[in-house]
């Protein structure tokens, strides 16, 4: 921090808490990239068409994905604002309803994909590809669900300012969807081989094991654990359900357009060729991997504005805010 400019140095110190805060949340936000980076790797070293139909399922799984990401986000500052003021039995009722909004908002989400698989012939792009896809999306699409999981419990650990267990569930879960690439795809490690339908498998079993073993890590935490005890207790909460909707639903939406951008481009891609389209999407894979950097900044100033909003510190959470934006 001794190489800031001299307007930083006023905020030195909440520069320094964000950064502590944001680098357990920006490796947890790479590690969702790094999971589709690692499956086309894989792919292709199977050949191109294989590489282009998960190419072309990630840009249209990525569409649900952000929105269940934006759809989630609304849970911490809440329990953040419910944390600092000990009000325990408002986190628990918190827990439920997010978890109950974000497992709901999971199964539409897989059934308009399930849905909307049809409409893949008229976007053009190769046949071949086209109908490898079909199948490689209709599992990942099913991933949706332990990622609603996943990232209920990680929101609410975010919202206590417990960063680091979804930073290493996220690493454990993508060296196990690394090893299940190499195992399915190829029959190695005493798996069987499924060709290139064994990444989408990976994918979708690594998440499942982040899902569980996050439940695994709460409920074995000594602080952690004592949701569980209070969540059977709290009832479903329309009011409570409609509040996280509506702060989730702006981000949800923002991320949509954000990604839409990129998804189109990426068809566009694929009207040039097959070479053309893979390109593009090892390319978008890179840039994606860096804006996580900011993505992961912006959630750790979420956390901290919440916090000092929750204390009423009007003070700090303008200087909790700008230090966010000046990272």
């Amino acid at each position: 921090l001794v190489f800031l400019p001299p307007c930083f140095m006023r905020y030195r110190l909440h520069i320094r808490e964000t950064i502590w805060l944001s680098v357990p949340l920006i490796i947890s936000q790479v590690g969702h990239i790094i999971t589709s980076m690692t499956d086309n790797a894989f792919l292709g070293r199977v050949n191109l068409e294989s590489q282009d139909a998960g190419i072309l399922s990630g840009n249209i799984f990525v569409l649900p994905l952000v929105f269940l990401i934006g759809m989630s986000q609304g849970l911490t500052p809440k329990i953040a604002d419910a944390h600092v003021n000990g009000r325990e039995h408002e986190k628990a009722s918190l827990l439920k309803n997010s978890f109950l909004l974000n497992l709901g908002s999971s199964c539409l989400l897989y059934v308009l994909i399930l849905c909307g698989m049809g409409m893949l012939q008229y976007f053009d792009q190769p046949a071949d590809v086209v109908e490898l896809a079909r199948p490689f999306l209709n599992v990942i699409a099913l991933s949706l669900i332990p990622l609603s999981v996943f990232f209920s419990f990680k929101q609410y650990c975010e919202g206590l300012s417990n960063t680091r267990a979804a930073m290493y569930i996220s690493l454990s879960g993508n060296l196990l969807n690394v090893v299940l690439n190499y195992g399915l795809i190829f029959g190695k490690l005493g798996m069987p081989q499924m060709g290139y339908l064994g990444a989408a498998w990976a994918t979708f079993i690594s998440r499942v094991f982040m899902a569980v073993a996050f439940f695994i890590y709460m409920y074995n935490h000594a602080e952690l654990k004592k949701v569980f005890h209070s969540i059977k207790a709290v009832k479903i909460n329309k009011p409570q359900q409609r509040l996280l909707f509506k702060m989730g639903i702006g981000p949800a939406v923002q991320y949509i357009f954000e990604v839409a951008t990129f998804v189109i481009a990426g068809f566009m891609a694929g009207w040039l060729g097959k070479e053309t389209f893979a390109s593009h999407g090892i390319a978008l894979s890179i840039a994606s991997f860096t804006y996580m950097f900011a993505s992961g900044i912006s959630g750790a100033s979420s956390i901290r504005v919440a916090n000092f909003r929750g204390l009423n510190d009007r003070l700090n959470v303008k200087k909790a805010g700008l230090s966010g934006l000046l990272l």
